[in-house]
């Protein structure tokens, strides 16, 4: 049996099928059901005297967003890799890694009620000053441990830092991935779908252009990464020390 010979081209609709959508939209609809039932659960929880009701949910709300945050500036990450690496295999996970990107403000809006309730999450959020930390150690909400750590890293961990630093961070994955969008479509509008890319005059400056781009973006994501780790997730427990741990979040990411 013959094969049939298949054009250069692209086809001209790239959306994903009919189903996938309705799949979506079931998704969605499963998700923010069980979402209200457990804010509500929470809420009900807290007012009948059970005062971690709505830390689990908060805690379960923040592993979402880091999830959810891995899948956005992974595929922003992949994406870069894949610029500095080279390689065809790009052309197939090009337009995915894109749209996984553009799911960051999306993700942005997950990190909103983590910034809002803080002080249900952490420790430093909701002991600000010196004064409430020892009369929290008096009352025995705190030890003695717990105290020199909320005091010595106080620079670092307070909400207002927490909130710059983080809005920081989605600042610039927000550029980068804005970045690389546009000018992955420009590259296809110039060189054209339909003109092989080895022959297209114009390849080696597209290149050369996302390498720049990419090789300092790897290293920006990577610092800012290990910033919202060492905020969201290390935090949690202000005693806890670890040099590694942070940077473990880079791989998993992606």
């Amino acid at each position: 049996m013959e094969h049939a010979t298949h054009l250069k081209t692209l086809p001209a609709d790239l959306s994903a099928p009919a189903f996938v959508s309705a799949w979506r939209t079931r998704a969605l609809t499963v998700g923010a059901v069980f979402g209200v039932i457990g804010l509500i659960l929470a809420f009900v929880g807290n007012a009948m005297g059970d005062k971690f009701a709505l830390q689990h949910l908060l805690r379960s709300w923040l592993l979402g967003f880091m999830i959810t945050l891995g899948f956005s500036i992974g595929g922003m990450a992949l994406l870069m890799v894949q610029y500095l690496s080279g390689g065809k295999w790009g052309l197939l996970v090009r337009r995915p890694l894109e749209a996984m990107s553009r799911t960051l403000g999306l993700t942005f809006l997950y990190f909103i009620p983590i910034a809002a309730f803080a002080p249900q999450l952490y420790l430093w959020a909701r002991y600000r000053s010196t004064d409430s930390v020892r009369t929290a150690v008096q009352h025995g909400l705190l030890n003695e441990i717990q105290e020199h750590a909320l005091n010595y890293k106080r620079p670092m961990l307070n909400w207002p830092t927490f909130v710059v630093v983080s809005l920081i961070c989605f600042a610039i994955w927000a550029f980068y991935t804005w970045r690389l969008n546009k000018w992955s479509m420009q590259r296809d509008q110039e060189v054209g779908l339909e003109i092989p890319r080895e022959s297209a005059n114009n390849v080696p400056f597209w290149q050369k252009r996302f390498e720049n781009l990419s090789g300092f973006g790897v290293v920006v994501y990577s610092l800012t990464l290990t910033a919202i780790a060492i905020y969201c997730v290390m935090s949690l427990d202000p005693t806890w020390y670890s040099s590694a741990r942070a940077t473990a979040f880079l791989p998993s990411s992606c």
